[in-house]
């Protein structure tokens, strides 16, 4: 049975039409949506054994960066309304800084936030922590968002 997450704001459930119901990459990866609201997320993922580099038996950091990345994708979906406010978006930058390594069986919670909402590009900070609460990344993704552009008078000549 799967359970809907609520928002921790209003306790209302999460519609269906958050990025773990529309992404198949959400949904391949394991990525739930443990809190959306305006600006700030918390999603969760856990590890599994496709997802771990084979010398050294870490995650590999991929996975953690798109983590990131995701979390951060989420907030921006969080202020505006895609096809609505905006067309779409996408990354333009993204740094992560990894400081523990992820064990196998890791159940990670990222939790992110936007620092700026602009009209053209968007700004998340996101921390990922395993289950003992230990910090293991930190990283910022940029996006640029992208708007429909007005219809040109082409009338005039």
């Amino acid at each position: 049975m799967t359970t809907q997450p609520v928002s921790a704001d209003t306790g209302a459930e999460i519609p269906y039409d958050s990025p773990e119901h529309r992404s198949p990459f959400w949904q391949w990866a394991g990525i739930h949506a443990k809190k959306l609201a305006d600006g700030v997320v918390e999603v969760s993922m856990e590890t599994r054994p496709e997802m771990i580099n084979v010398g050294n038996g870490s995650l590999h950091g991929g996975m953690t960066a798109a983590l990131i990345d995701s979390a951060v994708a989420a907030c921006i979906s969080s202020v505006y309304r895609v096809g609505v406010d905006i067309t779409g978006m996408t990354t333009i930058d993204l740094n992560v800084t990894y400081l523990e390594p992820v064990r196998p069986g890791s159940q990670l919670v990222c939790r992110s936030k936007l620092v700026r909402k602009g009209k053209n590009v968007c700004v998340g900070d996101a921390e990922v922590r395993d289950q003992n609460d230990r910090l293991c990344a930190v990283g910022r993704a940029t996006y640029m968002v992208f708007r429909e552009r007005a219809p040109q008078d082409r009338s005039r000549g």
